[in-house]
């Protein structure tokens, strides 16, 4: 995981796709690698499927799936 997410910090693609990306990772490795989504990938599209809800409150829209079909999507703010 951490080598596909140097991988892309240095690609600099426009989309970034995400699947628990911090899921296998410590607490401040968590933190660090969040904080450069944050910071590296602004200009960017991110896909990020995640649990945590710490974490999905920092992005603009969030897709909720139940069992696999779409249940929801719309802004975090109003979902959360």
């Amino acid at each position: 995981q951490l080598l596909c997410f140097a991988r892309a910090m240095v690609r600099h693609n426009r989309i970034l796709i995400l699947d628990e990306a911090t899921s296998s990772v410590d607490s401040d490795t968590e933190a660090i690698m969040q904080d450069m989504i944050d910071t590296g990938f602004k200009q960017c599209t991110v896909l990020a499927a995640m649990h945590r809800v710490k974490h999905i409150a920092m992005y603009e829209k969030v897709a909720l799936l139940d069992n696999g079909v779409l249940a929801d999507f719309d802004e975090t703010k109003k979902l959360l």
